[in-house]
């Protein structure tokens, strides 16, 4: 999902949203040539302590369903889309 179809799910989901967010987890793909291998520095849960503890508890919700859409834990992001 785009930045711009998290922060719609963010508000689907949760009833507000933190773009800053979504900019800092994404903004890690531009540390490796991989693509999606952004995924391994900035989806997990080092990462997601590290946004609680510096940002705070509505971010770190944002974060922690970011990543649940990103790897498809709660439902398929295809699907999801059709919603937002």
């Amino acid at each position: 999902m785009n930045k711009k179809q998290h922060i719609k799910a963010d508000y689907l989901l949760l009833g507000y949203s933190i773009p800053e967010v979504h900019r800092l987890i994404d903004s890690l793909s531009a540390l490796n040539s991989y693509g999606s291998g952004h995924r391994r520095i900035g989806h997990n849960w080092a990462f997601l302590r590290y946004i609680r503890e510096y940002y705070g508890k509505n971010a770190f919700n944002v974060a922690f369903l970011h990543l649940l859409i990103d790897l498809d834990v709660i439902m398929d992001r295809k699907e999801l889309i059709r919603y937002i």
